[in-house]
């Protein structure tokens, strides 16, 4: 694709009014340095929204926009419904992160000065995603060949120094006597934004459910300071230079957001899209040659700039007593004088973390002795289907006593199933669900992803409430569990009309059967390189990030509602396992495996106490958490081949 065309092409595909053609000229209110008698206007300006402001502005906006809200008047927020994109438009974001960051000359690195903010990881990962997206879009345009950019700098106090405490600025670019400071936002994508209070939130939404998709976006003061600090410095050492600040909203693989023109930051700082900043470079640049000639000459303001980017920890040069050039921090990228940054090696961490993940030392001290006994833990298979009592309890467990142990669904949302090969998992999780179809007491999804035609879970494809296999697509089995959070937000209002905030405070379960979302093969699913590894965002699905954010909701809600998933994996590891299900998860299994960082990734940090393996496996035998008491040791029973044969043809069943 030629460089300038994507633009063309997003103009097409982002927004109903076309990417890039919302901007105004007239909309963008000029900075004016606060006079004394303004201070109380802009202290105003920067303080933070009471409830009371937020309750009243969400009653106006459920008024204009026609919000979806429940008994009390608040809006339904819902973020887990996902805006469908076209295939173009995923491509053209895709084809994103295939460009370089480029220009004349760049100090720092985008996205870097993040991990020194006060930020939570998820944040600065998004954070830092944005400002590369960001910067790549810049290049692409070209803009940056016309500018000198800094990206993540220390805030400036009103004399000039830096303000260390945390937050920054994403990127400041220079046009000649322009400098413009850009808050970047790397929001969802593809929704629509509409101001909930002027001046200080906004909230996003699903056009055509008209449903809140997130909670109200409260504006932070951070950039009417560097605003008003940067601008009143410059002004008071005589330097020519304008400031204006800009909060910029990226693009993502579903499309770029649209915002309604009346949104402002606090200081009157307009927000706006990707599209509508560049349309604005555009239009100044018809107007003014230094948005479109590139100056190399160093002046005392590049030289300050370039020593509040983090990072540097030298002296400030500041513009009453400026460094010589030889003493600036040298820039990332200066294409005058043949500087740019080294290729990264991609995927280099992926080793590291393969080996600690496949770690083949252990502690003799943390693996149990093998038992003289082992051998004895065999039974004989059941000669029927296990039963399922109170629509809760599978009798399928037995101890070292051979005494019962329930297998209990009571309040479980997540349930976590790992064994490597020759341990047996497979084969008894069959026996598992093949009961509770048998009982006829539980509604059972598949989602089957072990990669062939068929498993030992095909059987059940007309029996079980619905089935979907991985080879089938992506998107096939990003539908299922969606339906699955679909039904249990229904359930939830079924429950409620029949007086019930719970599936299990009744004996009767308000009518409902409990539900199971069975995934085999988790590693299948979820075995793509993650951003740490080296590859960009763009190489993981969207409908990978949907799945997760329907999991972390029925982890989240099944509990109460009688909605279960199990995740199956014979090849367990911190990928097929996501953290945040094996923490969420109430019921934790783990079949013979061959090292104590593997059990520790199966059963969670606290629930590895006492659990360990040696020698070949014993088939069936595993450790089991439930509800965090300490594992104990369990035999999984097998339901006799020719029964499952028998109720469900072609089970694969006499395969261990």
């Amino acid at each position: 694709m030629a460089m300038g065309l994507f633009r063309d092409a997003f103009s097409k595909m982002m927004t109903p009014s076309g990417f890039g053609g919302g901007y105004s000229s007239d909309a963008v209110i000029p900075y004016a340095p606060c006079s004394d008698d303004a201070g109380e206007e802009f202290w105003d300006a920067v303080r933070k929204p009471t409830d009371d402001d937020i309750s009243e502005g969400w009653h106006d906006a459920i008024e204009q926009y026609g919000l979806q809200h429940d008994d009390s008047y608040s809006p339904v927020i819902d973020d887990g419904l996902v805006p469908k994109a076209s295939r173009e438009v995923k491509a053209a974001y895709a084809e994103t992160w295939r460009h370089d960051v480029d220009g004349a000359r760049i100090y720092g690195m985008p996205g870097s000065g993040l991990h020194q903010s006060q930020f939570g990881k998820k944040e600065v990962h998004s954070g830092a995603t944005g400002e590369l997206i960001f910067a790549k879009l810049l290049s692409w345009d070209h803009f940056l060949d016309h500018c000198v950019s800094f990206w993540s700098l220390w805030n400036p106090e009103e004399d000039g120094t830096r303000n260390d405490m945390g937050n920054d600025i994403d990127c400041v670019l220079k046009f000649g006597d322009h400098i413009l400071l850009v808050d970047v936002k790397n929001y969802r994508a593809g929704l629509e934004y509409h101001s909930l209070i002027p001046g200080k939130a906004m909230f996003c939404m699903y056009q055509k459910a008209r449903v809140v998709a997130h909670e109200p976006y409260i504006f932070s003061a951070n950039m009417a300071f560097a605003q008003k600090n940067l601008s009143e410095y410059l002004a008071s050492e005589g330097s020519r230079c304008t400031v204006e600040s800009f909060v910029v909203l990226v693009p993502g693989e579903l499309g770029e957001a649209t915002l309604d023109p009346d949104i402002y930051w606090p200081g009157n700082i307009p927000a706006m899209g990707y599209g509508q900043f560049k349309d604005m470079l555009i239009e100044r640049g018809q107007h003014d040659s230094s948005y479109c000639t590139f100056d190399p000459t160093k002046t005392a303001e590049e030289g300050y700039l370039a020593t509040l980017v983090k990072g540097y920890d030298g002296a400030l040069s500041l513009l009453d007593s400026p460094m010589p050039v030889a003493e600036w921090p040298a820039p990332t990228w200066d294409r005058l004088a043949g500087i740019k940054p080294a290729p990264s090696k991609k995927g280099g961490d992926a080793s590291n973390r393969w080996k600690n993940g496949r770690n083949t030392h252990s502690s003799s001290n943390s693996t149990p002795k093998r038992e003289s006994n082992a051998a004895s833990w065999k039974a004989a298979d059941l000669d029927d289907f296990a039963e399922f009592r109170n629509g809760a309890d599978l009798d399928i467990l037995r101890d070292a006593d051979g005494q019962s142990v329930p297998l209990s669904f009571r309040n479980v949302s997540g349930v976590v199933v790992a064994g490597e090969q020759g341990s047996g998992s497979v084969m008894r999780m069959q026996s598992v669900v093949a009961s509770l179809l048998a009982s006829s007491q539980a509604e059972v999804r598949i989602v089957d992803c072990n990669g062939q035609n068929s498993s030992c879970f095909s059987c059940f494809e007309n029996s079980c409430h619905s089935y979907s296999r991985l080879i089938d697509g992506l998107d096939v089995v990003a539908g299922e569990i969606e339906s699955a959070y679909v039904s249990l937000s229904a359930r939830k209002s079924r429950l409620r009309k029949k007086g019930l905030q719970s599936f299990w405070e009744d004996d009767s379960h308000g009518g409902e059967k409990l539900e199971i979302l069975t995934i085999h093969e988790s590693s299948n699913l979820f075995g793509f390189q993650d951003l740490d590894s080296g590859a960009s965002p763009a190489d993981r699905p969207q409908e990978l990030d949907d799945i997760d954010r329907y999991l972390r909701t029925i982890l989240k809600d099944g509990q109460r509602m009688g909605v279960c998933v199990i995740l199956m994996t014979q090849r367990p590891s911190t990928v097929s396992l996501p953290a945040y299900f094996v923490d969420a998860a109430q019921i934790h299994v783990c079949f013979h495996v061959s090292s104590p960082e593997t059990i520790a990734t199966v059963m969670g940090a606290t629930g590895s106490s006492g659990v360990g393996f040696a020698g070949k496996p014993v088939i069936a035998q595993a450790f089991v958490s439930d509800h965090g008491a300490p594992a104990r040791k369990v035999l999984f029973r097998r339901v006799a081949p020719s029964v499952i044969d028998a109720r469900f043809p072609n089970g694969l069943s006499n395969v261990q």
